[in-house]
């Protein structure tokens, strides 16, 4: 990264810019393929000006089904604005929201399972292009071993 410039801004920067053509391509999507191609443009701009490698899997196989996009403990589900049953709504309580929490709960789980990755250091991004959900499990109990 450029001396004198600190990632904060430059993510600060870029915000607007990222959050604007999102809303763009979702306009126009009517897939959710389309929300993670568009994501994954933008963030190899990030790459490339904060000098950083962002390595990604996409279409990651676990117990339960297929992740869109794992960032190592970061992991995304991406959903189609075009679908009334699917997009994510300006609340929690909208059905495409619900929806999605679910799906990364279960997630989190199948990532425990399968690669002992604690819970509570794992974070779920539900996104498709006009809103974003954010999911984290906290204060998970283990059981001594």
């Amino acid at each position: 990264m450029r001396t004198g410039h600190s990632l904060d801004d430059l993510i600060s920067k870029k915000a607007i810019k990222f959050a604007n053509e999102m809303k763009a391509v979702a306009a126009t999507a009517d897939k959710e393929e389309e929300i993670r191609i568009a994501v994954e443009r933008q963030l190899a701009f990030i790459e490339k000006e904060a000098e950083i490698t962002l390595e990604g899997k996409h279409e990651f196989t676990v117990a339960s089904g297929r992740v869109d996009s794992v960032y190592d403990r970061v992991i995304i589900e991406y959903k189609n604005p075009s679908s009334p049953s699917d997009r994510i709504g300006p609340k929690a309580s909208s059905t495409g929201s619900k929806k999605v929490v679910k799906q990364i709960k279960k997630r989190f789980y199948d990532m425990r399972a399968q690669y002992e990755q604690p819970l509570n250091t794992l974070f779920g991004v539900g996104f498709d292009g006009n809103y974003f959900v954010l999911t984290l499990l906290l204060n998970q109990i283990h059981p001594l071993r």
